[in-house]
């Protein structure tokens, strides 16, 4: 797991700030999944439905959120 360095703690504390779900696609799900975190936190933080989430994971940490750039 060389490549977790904490991003994803980013992006949980997204969701806990915001309430918002996030969109991710399938490869990231499937990558975040892998990690140890509890299904339901995965569930209420995670969507791969881009039509159920205002934020949209892309790449590393990449995120558009409401139509503006962030990271």
């Amino acid at each position: 797991m060389a490549a977790v360095i904490g991003k994803e703690k980013i992006l949980f504390a997204v969701h806990r700030s915001t309430g918002l779900r996030l969109y991710v696609d399938e490869t990231k799900w499937g990558v975040l999944s892998c990690l140890g975190y509890s299904a339901q936190l995965m569930r209420d933080t995670f969507t791969t439905d881009p039509g159920e989430a205002a934020a949209a994971v892309h790449g590393q940490l990449s995120t558009r959120l409401l139509g503006s750039e962030l990271g």
